[in-house]
């Protein structure tokens, strides 16, 4: 009767997970101290040379054959057909036969001999890869495998049935191992691979599947491979369905594509947005190949689970997660069921987490508050902190007060319109030990060459309160995933630009206070201040512009596109991802990507502070000169030489009038501007920033510098 090794397709190989086993030094190797439990060609000592068979008549010799035969397909050495020793552990056996032989029984057992190579293979394998360290889907696999053996040794004992009852010769042996020769080729081929390649979890499923995709040709072979592909995806999918279930990692062999870092903080008070990044992370090595196009998602599906029990942690009994049974996944070629599970696990989890981030932590209204404040929405409370904080913010850093200014922000956002906004509390005053060119290049990361003093950390000997304010955000988990570092730096340098902006404007509004003054002066001598006032002039026009670019034309569109795109969001990384599109786009319209730009911009905005220092010093002489015109009956009595007393108190350091000093102010100005003009009109036409040619349109009103262009 013809024996064929049949596949068990509905047999399930038991998985052999568990804690992992130390790994004692005084574990004992069974294989050296029960070699015949290998079955793997064990030479028992003091074994004696058989007899010649040179004089023995062919049918004898082809019954002793067999018996050799039988003997070497089971695992065990014959008399006349004996293994010789491996040189490498993975190597295919080898065996060597009696040179006494007939020739034509010795071509026919040469023949039949390969099928006891590949159980040799196989029967090391399944010795080998049965050790704790190598995980358990090589458990499973070599249970799968255990099971065909033991079809095998049935094979093989039907054989030597016939041969007892002498219905057994050598070509009938040969016809009987031509089918069971294919499959276990197949068995000897998978298991060399994966010893070669040392794999273990998905890198073994993963060489399993290209098998079983490459043996496409042979239906039984496919269904061979198919069968231990299945039963070594077994505690693979295990692990999976626990992660996707309840987001746990159960991973006791190291062999599962999710990786836990455990040196990230777990505490729940300090929980940051580093938990979302760097806590749980993929491990490619050991993503089966068939997983690769769905390893974001389910991480992420996990990941959302996690955020969701963490947040049940912080208020117990607020929300529930809820947790739906994931149908138990088998392995296919296609993968449609599997994969159909994966897309119904993640597309839960991340519909939780999302209706709790923004129904339960009413994340677009943590934003719009944030908005209020750090991006000046709110005029009110603007002018309001800077009235009361400026003469603390005017202090070098060292010497002003962190708490007083945090007490006048409290206050300020008490007495204005922030007292309705259920988040004022989240927002805090602080200040950074560096100024904002440090901060741009710091989280911008900005190298090019003509930007290396962006890399310098300012000293804060030099800086004042001014230059360090900023605000900062409180966030707990899990509104740490949106309000990360990154963004709330991002958050910070657009407000310190704004705030500075609203500083020049403030200090060229108190310069036009005091030209009041200039302008009660008689006509001949008021007329030396018209320079003076064309320039503050100019310079409040280009800065109330950029402000007006700024917020109205780049941050207010926008937030306006971000809101609209939040409608169609589907989970919470589309959160972060619009979230952080949305500051992208204000920092590159805002100018802040372009260092050439916002140097430029910088230097302008110094000089009109230089400008509106130089005019305040200046304001007690205009007092002087309206008060001599006052007393003076009539404005022709003043002599030019008491004017020019006047003008002689006017001097700088460098020797200069006060005319002269306007007059570089003026020049310096109108070239910094000029810069900027010419640099915004190239990158128009150069990288197509169509948003920033509507400063050049408005700066450059009525053509007012195409002179300087």
């Amino acid at each position: 009767m013809a024996a064929k090794l049949q596949v068990r397709k509905s047999a399930k190989s038991e998985s052999r997970g568990g804690p992992p086993m130390p790994a004692h030094s005084d574990i004992t190797d069974w294989s050296s101290v029960r070699p015949f439990m290998s079955m793997d060609f064990f030479d028992p000592p003091n074994s004696q040379s058989a007899a010649p068979l040179s004089e023995i008549p062919a049918l004898s010799q082809e019954s002793i054959l067999i018996d050799d035969l039988l003997f070497c397909l089971s695992g065990f050495p014959g008399k006349y057909i004996i293994p010789e020793p491996l040189e490498r552990p993975y190597d295919a056996r080898t065996f060597q036969i009696c040179n006494s032989i007939e020739p034509s029984l010795r071509d026919l057992v040469q023949q039949i001999l390969p099928l006891a190579s590949h159980y040799s293979v196989i029967a090391r394998f399944i010795q080998e890869k049965r050790l704790c360290v190598w995980g358990r889907v090589n458990h499973a696999l070599t249970s799968a495998m255990d099971t065909l053996r033991q079809d095998y040794q049935v094979f093989i004992a039907q054989l030597e049935t016939q041969h007892r009852r002498h219905q057994l010769d050598l070509h009938k042996l040969w016809y009987y191992a031509q089918s069971t020769l294919f499959s276990m080729e197949m068995l000897a081929k998978i298991a060399t691979t994966i010893s070669l390649a040392e794999a273990r979890g998905g890198r073994t499923l993963s060489i399993l599947h290209d098998e079983t995709a490459h043996s496409f040709a042979d239906s039984k072979i496919q269904d061979l491979c198919l069968y231990l592909t299945r039963a070594a995806a077994e505690p693979y999918f295990q692990s999976l369905q626990t992660w996707l279930n309840k987001g746990i990692v159960f991973d006791p062999y190291d062999e599962f594509m999710v990786d836990v870092n455990t040196s990230v903080k777990t505490d729940l008070d300090q929980v940051t947005d580093q938990y979302w990044d760097k806590r749980y992370t993929i491990k490619s090595h050991n993503v089966p190949v068939f997983l690769e196009h769905v390893q974001e998602i389910i991480l992420r599906t996990g990941k959302y689970l996690n955020v969701i029990r963490q947040a049940n942690d912080l208020t117990p009994g607020k929300n529930k997660c809820e947790v739906f049974p994931i149908e138990t996944m088998v392995y296919s070629l296609k993968g449609r069921d599997y994969l159909n599970i994966i897309e119904k696990a993640y597309k839960s989890a991340s519909k939780q987490l999302l209706n709790l981030l923004l129904e339960e932590y009413d994340i677009i209204g943590r934003i719009r508050s944030v908005k209020r404040y750090f991006l000046l929405e709110q005029g009110d409370f603007i002018v309001q902190l800077m009235d009361l904080c400026e003469d603390e913010l005017s202090k070098p850093i060292e010497e002003a007060t962190p708490s007083r200014l945090q007490a006048l922000m409290e206050l300020t956002v008490r007495t204005s319109l922030g007292k309705h906004d259920p988040y004022k509390d989240d927002i805090t005053l602080v200040l950074l030990p560096y100024k904002l060119p440090f901060q741009i290049f710091k989280i911008l990361s900005i190298s090019t060459d003509e930007e290396k003093e962006y890399k310098q950390q300012d000293s804060s000997k030099n800086m004042t309160a001014l230059d360090a304010v900023t605000f900062s955000i409180q966030s707990k988990w899990p509104l740490s995933l949106i309000f990360n570092e990154r963004v709330i730096a991002s958050y910070q340098m657009l407000f310190r630009q704004l705030l500075f902006c609203k500083h020049v404007e403030r200090s060229l509004c108190r310069v036009w206070i005091c030209d009041k003054a200039v302008k009660l002066l008689p006509r001949s001598e008021g007329s030396g201040y018209l320079c003076a006032f064309s320039l503050r002039q100019r310079m409040l026009f280009f800065t109330q512009n950029l402000e007006y670019y700024m917020m109205a034309e780049v941050i207010e569109p926008q937030w306006l596109k971000f809101l609209e795109r939040m409608q169609k969001v589907s989970n919470i990384d589309d959160v972060l991802t619009e979230h952080w599109s949305y500051l992208n786009c204000c920092l590159k319209d805002c100018m802040f990507m372009n260092p050439v730009l916002l140097k430029t911009i910088r230097r302008l905005m110094n000089v009109c502070l230089e400008f509106c220092d130089f005019i305040q010093r200046m304001q007690k002489y205009f007092m002087d000169a309206e008060l001599t015109s006052m007393l003076s009956p009539d404005t022709e009595q003043v002599s030019d030489s008491e004017f020019e007393s006047v003008e002689d108190s006017l001097l700088e350091k460098q020797n200069q009038s006060f005319s002269q000093n306007i007059a570089r102010l003026d020049e310096e100005f109108t070239a910094l501007l000029a810069v900027l003009l010419k640099t915004i009109a190239s990158l128009g036409r150069e990288e197509g920033v169509d948003k920033l040619c509507n400063i050049l349109y408005r700066e450059d009103f009525n053509s007012y510098y195409s002179k300087y262009l």
